[in-house]
């Protein structure tokens, strides 16, 4: 009897291969022609029925996916699209290149059915990659909305500026709400991050518009200084090694820095100098010779109508009497000066000016030159000792740093100091007269020497 189409029946082995067999094989077991596995022979279930609704949903699987779509083919709602295959388990059309059958859950690579958590979590993650698509594309749809309304607000406001004439600020704020219009529509969705790129792009709009606007508002005065001849620079003059300047700069610090009480050795001194020095530097010759005439004529007996001037000189002489004293010597020394301490210096600071405020303003005119004629005999007698103890250390042959040079200056001194104010100035005019007469010549050691110490 020959066997009929109806006593066989197609079972599939796992790696996808049909083998026919017979009805009667049905609960045996056959071995696979193509891999060699053992294929479990079954009785075919019924056939898979098509949906009473062709837009039903079929599997139960969310709604949109991927997946449903697919099974809506297997079902047989939706034919087959181009080159798409059957699956191999439930014969339901797949799409070219699909790993996975929405149908039935088999697993083209793993060669199995996967379980309902599997396929679920399958069709999430290709939800989730299609909505991240979508919004990727939405956003830089709505950045580009963003900008072309930036630009658009930005021209709007320089047109208006060209026209008028003004800078209308307030055409910023609809510079704002038109781009951030544009990155909603574009977006179609409002969040933080679709509103710090709408904020960037406001910005970048409202910068080149201003920048734009100042350009132009602002070409005429660049063109004009552009085409304006080069103006004529007056030529830089140094003044650093100009006596008048220096004689200008070192008299008005002094005066500052005595009337500050400063000590002498501070470094505000040098401020004060460097101040002044700078002022009159920049000064025309014209102007610094007046400043000399000025000081000059002080200097002559205007100083002497000045009450801040002569208190605070009679201070300053005060306070070097003070030191000299100390030290037993005519004048004092500059390095004992100049090493005072502050809490020293504010000691002789403050009994000098209580000695020179007890006097009236006439008596402290007459206080000071008195002092100055004292000084000036008093530079005559350091001259004097000075070169007759220099004679004397050159007699002996002593060198500059030898004790015995200052023994010589006090001894010489001291003998001077019993001189009348008329042989003091006979002696220094003997003094003059040697000096030009021993000027670039041999020194005679034997010259006045003799005579002043006779007039002694």
């Amino acid at each position: 009897m020959t066997p009929t189409p109806s006593d066989h029946i197609v079972v599939r082995c796992s790696c996808g291969a049909k083998l026919r067999v017979r009805t009667m094989a049905i609960g045996r077991k056959a071995k696979c022609p193509k891999c060699g596995g053992i294929v479990a022979i079954t009785a075919p279930g019924p056939k898979r029925a098509a949906p009473a609704n062709p837009h039903a949903k079929p599997g139960g699987l969310p709604d949109g996916s991927p997946m449903q779509e697919q099974a809506a083919v297997a079902g047989g709602a939706v034919k087959p699209i181009g080159d798409s295959r059957p699956c191999p388990n439930c014969f339901a059309p797949m799409a070219p290149g699909a790993r996975l059958c929405v149908a039935c859950g088999y697993d083209l690579k793993k060669r199995k059915r996967l379980k309902t958590k599997e396929v679920a979590a399958a069709g999430a993650a290709t939800e989730m990659a299609t909505a991240a698509a979508k919004a990727a594309g939405t956003f830089a749809l709505g950045v580009v909305l963003s900008l072309v309304c930036a630009l658009a607000g930005a021209a709007v406001w320089w047109t208006v500026a060209m026209l008028t004439g003004y800078y209308v600020a307030w055409i910023a704020w609809g510079l704002g709400i038109l781009t951030g219009f544009g990155m909603l529509v574009g977006y179609r969705e409002a969040n933080a991050k679709a509103g710090v790129a709408a904020a960037c792009i406001v910005v970048l709009g409202i910068v080149s518009a201003r920048v734009t606007i100042f350009a132009y508002m602002n070409a005429p005065l660049v063109q004009a200084a552009l085409s304006a001849p080069p103006a004529e620079t007056a030529p830089v003059v140094t003044r650093i090694d100009d006596e008048r300047v220096h004689r200008l700069a070192g008299h008005h610090s002094e005066l500052a820095a005595r009337r500050s009480g400063l000590s002498y050795n501070t470094q505000k001194r040098n401020e004060l100098y460097e101040a002044e020095f700078e002022k009159f530097t920049r000064m025309s010759d014209k102007e610094i010779d007046e400043a000399i005439a000025e000081l000059d004529a002080w200097e002559a007996g205007g100083r002497w109508s000045g009450a801040d001037y002569v208190r605070y000189a009679l201070v300053y002489e005060y306070i070097d009497r003070a030191v000299a004293a100390e030290e037993d010597a005519e004048f004092p020394s500059e390095d004992t000066l100049d090493n005072i301490a502050p809490e020293e210096w504010k000691k002789y600071h403050t009994a000098a000016v209580a000695k020179a405020d007890a006097l009236s303003d006439d008596e402290q005119v007459e206080e000071l030159k008195r002092i100055e004629a004292e000084n000036l005999q008093r530079v005559k007698r350091w001259r004097l000792a000075t070169h007759r103890a220099d004679l004397r250390a050159q007699k002996m042959g002593l060198s500059y740093a030898d004790e015995k040079r200052e023994a010589f200056f006090k001894e010489e001194a001291g003998k001077l100091r019993k001189l009348s104010g008329e042989k003091l100035d006979i002696a220094i005019a003997e003094l003059d007269a040697w000096k030009r007469v021993a000027n670039g010549t041999t020194r005679n050691t034997s010259g006045p020497i003799s005579s002043m110490n006779e007039s002694t």
